[in-house]
């Protein structure tokens, strides 16, 4: 694109440069310029001009850039992560580390700044009380150098950058999504025919039901999906991802991993279920998603055991496919590492699922105790009939009972995508 005058004539440095004829004629070849750059704007707006053409391509060329690039000047990748700096002690010992694996201190208004943390919020859908859960992207490993080498560690990034992949929770049909939305609340009837999201009501309990029927877990499954009607779409059952992507978030920002501890120990060691929002059942609680562990044990999609007691888990594009895995679920006990395990379509180092157990609670890592046996589905976080309250947490995680199994101590929770 040239302009009409792409050097504006000098002034000679011989002359009186005060005449005002000699500014005039400069004064016409700028406005000449003006006037072409008011024809190039108003063409392209038309549609059809070398200007058009120009900012075209500018724009294609721009939208090829990484996202990272996104409001450049203000919005900034912010990442954040935890190493595991000791197995062992119960719950292991646990720091705070930046991108580059150095160690950092954090606060409250380090996650309420960040916009993953600060985009966890409560929404209502189709009249139920739900939990939005942004796109983050995550890495996890061991730590390739520093003070913590060999050690894992967990990050979270906003953005895409080099290193970093989307969690699983946030892909579907094999396309990245922008969020998901779990319940705030577990389970609840919606009639007889839906599951439901709401405070001041007892959850639903897989034996006992207002309709006093059992619900099994493909039961269970169908009265979310259930809510998929008259234009409403995406309900389901929670799975193992969207519970990862929770544990990620609040792993991190707890800073260790012994939920019961550092945020409260829900309702454990009662023969009795309590409504959605008791105090008791909140103070299990993370970013707003009530009775995270405790109360009743929940039913989780995406995980399960084959015959051999092997984990077989969704692919990790969302398709929700089974994968068979090469690792082998341990005995029953507390967890001391989790698995890592991965193939070309899973990962098992995205979720947390037990690696290597012990039977006594001060050699676990995790806080919480893990339970499996062969072709059997997942249920999570303990309930309230657990005998020990080292039974239920954050990492509290049952893979040992059929699909046809009921029990009053079992629920699920609403999830949507």
């Amino acid at each position: 694109m040239a302009l009409t005058h792409n050097t504006i004539t000098p002034i000679p440095s011989d002359g009186p440069n005060t005449l005002t004829t000699l500014w005039n004629s400069r004064y016409q070849e700028i406005d000449a310029n003006f006037a072409y750059l008011e024809n190039e704007i108003a063409a392209a707006q038309l549609g059809d001009s070398s200007l058009c053409n120009t900012i075209g391509t500018m724009a294609r060329k721009l939208n090829n850039v990484s996202r990272t690039l996104n409001s450049v000047g203000t919005r900034f990748v912010q990442i954040v992560g935890i190493v595991c700096t000791a197995t062992g002690g119960g719950a292991g010992t646990w720091q705070h580390i930046d991108a580059n694996y150095n160690a950092i201190n954090t606060t409250g208004e380090t996650f309420n700044k960040h916009p993953t943390y600060a985009g966890v919020i409560d929404e209502t859908i189709d009249g139920q009380a739900m939990v939005r859960v942004p796109l983050f992207y995550m890495k996890t490993g061991t730590v390739p150098r520093g003070d913590y080498v060999g050690k894992r560690y967990w990050m979270v990034s906003d953005l895409p950058v080099p290193g970093f992949s989307v969690h699983p929770a946030f892909m579907h049909a094999g396309v990245e999504i922008d969020q998901y939305w779990v319940g705030k609340y577990q389970g609840t009837a919606d009639g007889d025919s839906k599951l439901g999201s709401v405070a001041n009501v007892l959850p639903l309990q897989s034996s006992d039901d207002p309709v006093h029927r059992l619900v099994f877990f493909e039961d269970m499954r169908a009265l979310a999906n259930a809510r998929n009607t008259a234009g409403v779409t995406g309900f389901c059952m929670w799975n193992i991802y969207q519970l990862a992507a929770i544990q990620t978030l609040a792993l991190i920002e707890m800073g260790g991993s012994d939920s019961q501890s550092l945020i409260g120990q829900g309702h454990v060691s009662s023969p009795t279920t309590l409504v959605t929002d008791h105090e008791t059942v909140k103070r299990a609680a993370w970013r707003g998603i009530v009775g995270l562990w405790g109360n009743l044990g929940q039913m989780i999609d995406g995980l399960k055991t084959n015959a051999d007691a092997q984990y077989m888990i969704w692919d990790k594009n969302g398709n929700q496919t089974y994968e068979s895995t090469s690792k082998t679920a341990p005995a029953n006990g507390y967890p001391v590492q989790m698995a890592t395990d991965s193939a070309e379509r899973y990962d098992l180092g995205l979720v947390f699922v037990a690696g290597a157990t012990n039977l006594a609670y001060d050699q676990g890592t995790y806080g919480d105790y893990f339970k499996q046996a062969p072709n059997s589905v997942t249920y999570y976080g303990g309930s309230r009939e657990s005998v020990s309250g080292n039974h239920v947490g954050l990492f509290s995680l049952e893979i040992n009972w059929h699909a046809e199994y009921g029990h009053s101590h079992i629920g699920s929770r609403l999830a949507k995508v």
